[in-house]
């Protein structure tokens, strides 16, 4: 496979406005608290944007343990007589232990009819053309909202909700989303902001801003064939990186656009990533195929 031109685009976003995004990552690097010490990976991940025009951008982030303790991050942007601006506040950062009932309930979620299936986006792919650059940062000028998770169960899940409304019509999710609405308000020990490390257990997050490909074996097509035109394909890179939603654009004949979604398919990304969470993105790619 030779990709001739490709872009990528988040949510309608073009590159350039991806370059922004890559200067908003807040993290810690070489800070140490137990979410970092505890040598495996926690039971759920999750990290939760709110934006809107005046407050600017809220984030939360949370990690709870199979033994029940919790790590909990807060950042919110600074506002300025009312306008949201591109610097953020030092986050609030707290650790505890979650309630027997609080850890079983999260365990009956994850074992719940349906539950496993959640994977890729629930919702459209979130359109980032809500947010602009200003100040070495970006600041929304329309709502916006989204929730990643990442889930160390018997294999790792991970899902974006873009839609709320359309989550909670699905009991697993809406016991989920209900669940972590209380976890975000859980602050037992308050803990020095220097602990802060985005929520990451394995340590502070890539700064990815766009899909990257990790996996992209060629499509070919018989030698007896010629080399026609480039074949354009469209697609959804989930936040685990896998492919979703392949569509050729434009004409191309039945048996390459076969070969090419097939091969498609199989692709593995690292995600594309806005303030430090791994999120679902389009991606275009024009495709010569080469000839076996």
């Amino acid at each position: 496979m030779a990709v001739i031109n490709s872009h990528r685009i988040l949510g309608s976003c073009k590159v350039n406005r991806l370059k922004a995004y890559a200067l908003v990552f807040i993290g810690c690097v070489g800070c140490r608290s137990f979410a970092q010490t505890t040598g495996g990976p926690p039971l759920l991940e999750f990290a939760h944007v709110r934006g809107d025009q005046r407050e600017g951008f809220t984030k939360s982030c949370f990690m709870a343990y199979p033994d029940g303790r919790y790590h909990r991050e807060r950042r919110k942007q600074f506002t300025d007589n009312g306008r949201a601006q591109p610097a953020w506040e030092a986050p609030q950062v707290f650790e505890g232990q979650l309630s027997s009932d609080d850890l079983q309930r999260l365990r009956a979620i994850f074992q719940s009819a349906g539950f496993a299936s959640v994977r890729g986006t629930v919702g459209e792919v979130k359109d980032f053309d809500v947010v602009h650059p200003a100040g070495g940062g970006v600041i929304p000028h329309e709502n916006i909202e989204f929730l990643t998770a990442v889930v160390h169960n018997e294999a790792q899940q991970v899902f974006e909700i873009s839609d709320f409304d359309l989550a909670r019509q699905q009991v697993p999710l809406r016991l989920f989303l209900d669940w972590v609405k209380k976890a975000e308000n859980l602050h037992d020990s308050k803990v020095d902001s220097a602990t802060a490390n985005n929520c990451s257990w394995a340590g502070p997050t890539s700064m990815v801003a766009r899909p990257v490909p990790a996996y992209a074996p060629q499509p070919s097509q018989a030698s007896t064939n010629p080399i026609g035109e480039p074949v354009m394909v469209e697609f959804v890179v989930n936040p685990d990186g896998t492919v979703a939603h392949a569509e050729i654009k434009g004409h191309s004949d039945a048996d390459t656009a076969a070969r090419v979604l097939a091969v498609v398919n199989q692709w593995k990304f690292q995600p594309a990533r806005f303030l430090g969470i791994a999120v679902a993105a389009r991606f275009h790619a024009s495709i010569a195929v080469q000839p076996k």
